[in-house]
């Protein structure tokens, strides 16, 4: 669900084409802003993890420290501290968490930090490279390779997703890099993962290809998403130096993916905040719906940093810059799911 640092700063518009979706029910503003909050001590975010329960973690960039929120706004703990020494942080740049831990990654001193939630103990776990994306699922954490940002690669040079444990060994990798045209420029491999019932989703940040493998790394499924959506066909007279300009810009097709129980999210780069809901079911992905939320002003723009959907309320909380850093909570009107979260200052 995170985005690389500068991009929490960018608000570039992506337009999309105009043929109309394949097996989707579009609804036009179906979102309702609900709440928003943190902008008190949100400075420039980065990332946000959500712990499947009722905690969020939001860090910002240059703070050694991540806030912990529940779902009303309200900051719960605050965990970290500024130094070199054990359990300390110089600057937390990504982060994961689950119901027993919260796990943060320093790159000025390249290692994971994973803080208990139950009590003051951590454990450092040592990765010796710069990770621009993880995850943490089943006590492993699955770190996209940083390989595709500084080098173009032949698609047998490395592999996208590697799995580390505890002690920080790397036991196993897979995925290959997205090398369908020739030339591409560094960094278009960058992508967004998510796991859920045992599956990794992925989906590239700069081209509309989604992909699903099981835990072993075997592929389950690849589609472009041009295909079934009314996102923006990928470019078959690729022109390398226009891409470079465009990876230089951030100008990516997507911002960001969440995953619930088969239903994967998907964030797209655009002036308003468009989400498309997929299903994934018996190893294929489906259109669903595409959620929006957008303003009267037409010079307002919501600059995506990171969302998750919370299934409960039927929700998506999305941290945005709009003009500046908060959280903002947006209900889906759905009448089939009536639940509201009881916001006293609504």
């Amino acid at each position: 669900m995170r985005i690389p640092l500068f991009l929490a700063f960018l608000l570039f518009v992506y337009s999309c084409g105009e043929k109309k979706p394949k097996n989707s029910q579009p609804f036009k503003n179906n979102l309702s802003f609900q709440y928003s909050f943190g902008e008190e001590v949100l400075g420039s975010p980065t990332s946000l993890a959500f712990d499947g329960a009722s905690s969020i973690f939001i860090n910002s960039i240059g703070d050694p420290f991540v806030y912990e929120f529940d779902l009303l706004g309200n900051i719960l703990n605050k965990y970290g501290r500024e130094g070199r020494g054990p359990g300390e942080l110089l600057g937390a740049s990504f982060i994961s968490a689950d119901t027993g831990g919260l796990y943060i990654y320093d790159r000025s001193q390249l290692d994971i930090i994973r803080y208990s939630r139950r009590d003051s103990s951590f454990n450092e776990i040592k990765v010796d490279t710069q990770i621009p994306d993880f995850e943490v699922y089943d006590k492993k954490v699955y770190v996209f390779s940083p390989i595709s940002l500084t080098a173009k690669l032949s698609p047998d040079s490395d592999r996208l997703i590697h799995i580390i444990d505890e002690s920080g060994e790397v036991i196993n990798s897979f995925g290959e890099y997205l090398n369908f045209v020739e030339g591409i420029p560094q960094g278009m491999s960058w992508l967004a993962i998510e796991i859920d019932n045992d599956v990794l989703h992925l989906v590239f940040r700069y081209f509309p290809i989604y992909r699903a493998y099981d835990l072993s790394g075997k592929l389950l499924n690849e589609l472009d998403l041009s295909e079934i959506s009314d996102i923006s066909k990928i470019d078959e007279n690729y022109n390398e130096a226009r891409y470079k300009g465009i990876a230089k810009g951030g100008y990516f097709v997507y911002r960001a993916m969440d995953v619930v129980n088969n239903r994967v999210f998907i964030c797209r780069m655009e002036r308003s905040i468009k989400i498309d809901e997929y299903l994934f079911e018996n190893d294929d992905l489906s259109l669903i719906k595409t959620h929006e939320y957008d303003s009267d002003n037409f010079t307002e723009r919501f600059g995506v940093v990171d969302f998750f959907y919370h299934e409960e309320s039927n929700s998506f909380f999305v941290l945005e810059i709009n003009p500046y850093p908060v959280m903002s909570v947006y209900k889906i009107n759905d009448q089939k799911n009536p639940n509201q979260l009881n916001d006293p200052g609504l």
